[in-house]
């Protein structure tokens, strides 16, 4: 499994959910960091977020290249449809390979774990932003964990999270209400890491897509969760088996879009579209074969975001968009 130097998978014992409050720790914001002010810089396996309050999408994290190997940059950035602007600076403790969700009726930014440092040290910790400072909100919760996935339900006004390092022994179910980790079920996916997830707003389930599973095997199974139970979809000519692909729900054309992931060959540089019974390939020119990159949807332009990734050596730090047809969008 490609990774980042700084991640050794680990399997660490469970821990039970702690309420919000209890530990509760500020982190006042340092001043924005020295890079460059009005572009991110190349990373991949960041996050991206659509803000419905602000009408920002947000870009937190990422790994990036540098002479000692993958280095780690967790600024905050906001595009606002036109131009991106750097926040505030790093203020999480150093993490890797961490899964985040934005909580549109909290309207919070929620992070959880990732990697080290140490070297293969798994975390636990729920960190909030609520567009003034970071917040400990939970030090251990669903268990420590990499490479797993969060996606805010907002039917059930909760996060969704799933998976975890491709040689844990779980596939459990969790979710965050912003109070409580609350274990859902053990019946769904065989375990994995770095899938695809996406709230399908149409049909109210989330869908979940490939990843790195066990035994080292690549994964193209797709499933749903309705809030209470997990569902295989035998979905006629799914994309092929890939991990690190990135997918997000376009509104506008209600369908579940998907771009790229590392198959069994290497990189990946198709788009394809699930409506809820079908995979479709499009055959549009787009984006470079890349893993790692980060996809949303920005209800202000109505069109989907694609973000950075790598094509090993190589880092990104382009930005396209998506509305049947792709269109880069030159730095600025």
């Amino acid at each position: 499994m490609s990774d980042d130097r700084d991640v050794t998978p680990a399997t660490h014992p469970r821990t039970f959910s702690l309420a919000l409050g209890v530990f509760a720790m500020f982190v006042v914001a340092p001043p924005t960091a020295a890079q460059n002010a009005t572009w991110p810089t190349a990373r991949a396996r960041h996050h991206m977020a659509y803000d419905p309050g602000t009408q920002q999408v947000l870009l937190i994290g990422g790994a990036q290249r540098s002479s000692g190997g993958a280095g780690r940059d967790s600024a905050l950035w906001a595009w606002n449809g036109s131009a991106w602007r750097s926040l505030l600076s790093a203020t999480l403790p150093a993490r890797a390979n961490d899964a985040m969700a934005y909580d549109v009726a909290r309207n919070r930014i929620v992070v959880h774990g990732g990697s080290g440092p140490p070297v293969g040290r798994e975390l636990d910790d729920t960190w909030e932003w609520d567009h003034n400072v970071w917040r400990l909100v939970a030090p251990a919760g669903p268990g420590a964990r990499a490479h797993h996935g969060m996606i805010y339900d907002p039917v059930r006004k909760q996060i969704v999270l799933f998976g975890n390092s491709d040689d844990a022994t779980e596939n459990d179910t969790w979710s965050w209400d912003g109070r409580t980790w609350r274990r859902l079920a053990n019946d769904g996916p065989p375990r994995r890491g770095v899938h695809g997830m996406a709230f399908d707003a149409k049909r109210g389930v989330v869908v979940l897509f490939g990843g790195y599973g066990a035994h080292n095997k690549i994964l193209n199974d797709t499933w749903e969760w309705d809030g209470q139970h997990w569902r295989q979809v035998n979905a006629p000519s799914a994309p092929s088996p890939r991990y690190d692909t990135q997918m997000t729900y376009d509104p506008a054309r209600e369908r579940v879009v998907l771009f790229g992931g590392r198959g069994s060959s290497g990189n990946l540089g198709d788009t394809w579209e699930y409506d809820g019974t079908t995979w479709t390939k499009l055959e549009v020119t787009g984006p470079s074969p890349r893993n790692g990159h980060a996809m949303v949807y920005d209800a202000r332009s109505k069109v989907v975001m694609l973000f950075g990734g790598r094509d090993e050596p190589a880092y990104f730090n382009d930005l396209w968009v998506f509305d049947g047809a792709w269109r880069k969008i030159p730095p600025r």
